[in-house]
């Protein structure tokens, strides 16, 4: 499913003198998907917990300097749009898929109603053209309209062996959704409609891997990013898509750009481009989900464990790339085979250590209280595992490869 497909690894990206990407408190160790601002102090995230039955909606009205829990439902949630300061929306499930649903608010926040449930699968993307026209996606092609607020709903979909995942319009006609298909196998698919989602044509699909995430900076140019890494561009509004070379095989969950030249990936690391996606520079710090600017210097990044991290500078990548066995948080030896050793370098107190698997499962907690302390983990499985370690301040982070 897709919210075992993301998981944490980052805290800050950044030198000695100037951070890039600083961590927030967001007051939840729950999973965060997605994110969005209605203006510079104002922002909302959404999220479910690792066992999927419960999510999460949290606020911010400082920008991102306190987060506050609005509420907490019975359904796991995957996307948070806002068509006006007040007016909000925020789809997701329930943790078999078995019921969905959309919650509406129009208090900013402070109350949510359901505005819709339905039996059709997980719905992954929203997108709001207009205070009252927006569209919802998901599993088995589902494509959702509302002209009406959300007081009703109608529905499309492209047949049962295709899934939608992200929902982006440049105008009250002209949308995009990208996914995958899954006749034969799993292969990268964009949709595309001319008249407001009435109809919707398959305008791509290629031998690629599975597409998250779409975003248009202008009418006419868009990207469409996914797993191992791909990452598709138009410039003549989807008629024909150019593959990118993204530098990763891994996956890419979230795109963003803030002008026509500079944006931003996120998935296995921090991705970002000034000249239009031909060069991305790199910064590993693992599975994050979803990303969003405010301005141009100024964005947001949210994932796994309550992670929400903000840049006020551009958000630079390419600095301090953390590697295997350094960083933040030491280890060694490299690989590991029944134990090793875990240096805190700033912690001095009581703090918890987590690992994960690449599915983003914890698999192990400890609590330990001294500077250096040998982990014993002759039980798990061979692999890459991701650890994070926290006390009530501050976190570090790292990477272990079992042997």
């Amino acid at each position: 499913m897709k919210l075992f497909l993301s998981f944490l690894f980052a805290i800050f990206v950044g030198d000695a003198t100037m951070a890039q990407w600083i961590s927030q408190n967001s007051g939840t160790n729950q999973f965060l998907n997605s994110v969005t601002f209605t203006d510079s102090n104002t922002g909302y995230v959404v999220g479910a917990d690792m066992n999927q039955s419960a999510g999460v909606i949290l606020k911010t009205t400082n920008g991102g300097s306190t987060w506050n829990t609005l509420t907490t439902v019975p359904y796991c949630l995957y996307a948070v749009c806002f068509p006006s300061p007040e007016t909000g929306y925020a789809v997701g499930s329930d943790n078999a898929g078995a019921v969905n649903v959309i919650l509406k608010t129009i208090d900013g926040g402070a109350n949510w109603v359901s505005v819709y449930t339905g039996s059709s699968g997980y719905l992954y993307g929203a997108y709001f053209t207009d205070q009252y026209t927006g569209y919802v996606v998901g599993m088995q092609g589902t494509i959702l309209k509302t002209t009406d607020g959300g007081t009703t709903w109608t529905t499309q979909s492209l047949g049962q062996l295709t899934q939608f995942e992200s929902v982006y319009f440049t105008s009250p006609v002209t949308g995009y959704a990208v996914g995958q298909s899954n006749e034969g196998t799993h292969v990268g698919l964009v949709a595309k409609t001319t008249d407001a989602g009435l109809t919707w044509t398959t305008q791509f699909t290629g031998n690629s891997a599975p597409l998250h995430c779409v975003y248009f900076p202008t009418a006419n140019t868009g990207y469409a990013i996914g797993s191992a890494g791909v990452i598709f561009k138009t410039t003549d509004g989807g008629n024909t898509w150019a593959y990118i070379n993204s530098g990763t095989t891994s996956y890419l969950f979230g795109v963003y750009f803030t002008s026509e030249n500079t944006g931003y990936a996120v998935g296995d690391g921090i991705f970002k481009t000034t000249d239009g996606g031909l060069n991305w520079a790199y910064t590993n710090t693992g599975y994050l989900q979803k990303v969003v600017f405010t301005d141009e210097n100024t964005g947001y990044i949210v994932g796994p464990e309550g992670i929400i991290l903000k840049t006020t500078n551009g958000g630079g990548v390419g600095i301090n790339t953390i590697t295997l066995g350094q960083g933040s948080l030491k280890t060694y030896p490299c690989p590991v085979q029944n134990a090793f050793t875990i240096e805190q370098s700033s912690m001095k107190g009581i703090s918890q250590l987590s690992i994960f698997n690449a599915e983003g499962k914890k698999v192990f907690v400890k609590t330990l209280s001294d500077i250096h302390s040998q982990i014993d983990v002759h039980d798990l499985s061979k692999g890459l595992y991701l650890i994070r370690l926290q006390d009530g301040q501050s976190v570090e982070v790292g990477k272990i490869i079992k042997e």
